[in-house]
């Protein structure tokens, strides 16, 4: 468990508000940004920090954060600061800058293998394995009860680079980002998926 997610759930308590664990690590709560009575805020433990949704009115993490006495940056773990270990030496570190918002990536050497959560079932011995684009989105589908999930380095752009030969006679579910660029991204793991994969 996260530190982030641990000082939030234990904010909430403190100010009164419910909460109701749904899994590990992940559950509902009253939103105190707009002092809800319903379990309409969404909380889960993220790879950078706690993760939070209203679901009633969108309200804003830090409106969600202020409510409790806490800032945004207390939402996220060692200071907003996530690495991602594709194996092999290779890793992909992300930080959060000042501002709250962007994140960086350093990339240091060039990685071109899938990534491996932790908590994923192996590619190897799975049948069915999710891909989707950037390795928050792997720790959220895996939040969400998908069984193996991964993701290749790069983003968008480092779709051509990755080396898909892992992939090999599984059936690929691909979850696209909701942008013009994601959508590219899928049509062309697609089509590089053609005749190696479902």
């Amino acid at each position: 468990m996260g530190v982030a997610y641990e000082r939030f759930i234990e904010a909430l308590g403190a100010n009164g508000f419910r909460f109701q664990a749904n899994g590990t690590y992940r559950g509902r709560a009253q939103c105190p940004a707009h002092n809800g009575s319903d379990m309409n805020l969404s909380v889960a433990d993220g790879d950078q920090g706690v993760l939070v949704k209203c679901h009633s009115y969108d309200c804003p993490s830090e409106d969600i954060a202020k409510a409790l006495g806490l800032t945004l940056e207390d939402l996220f773990d060692q200071d907003g600061r996530a690495v991602y270990d594709y194996g092999n030496g290779h890793r992909v570190t992300r930080r959060r800058t000042r501002d709250g918002k962007k994140i960086y990536q350093d990339q240091k050497p060039v990685v071109t293998t899938l990534y491996r959560h932790p908590r994923s079932a192996p590619i190897e011995t799975s049948d069915v394995v999710v891909l989707v684009e950037g390795e928050k989105c792997v720790d959220a589908a895996l939040h969400l009860g998908e069984s193996c999930v991964t993701t290749w380095p790069g983003g968008a752009a480092g779709v051509a680079q990755v080396d898909i030969t892992p992939l090999a006679g599984k059936t690929i579910r691909i979850i696209a980002d909701n942008d013009e660029a994601g959508k590219r991204a899928a049509v062309r793991l697609s089509a590089r998926l053609a005749g190696l994969a479902t």
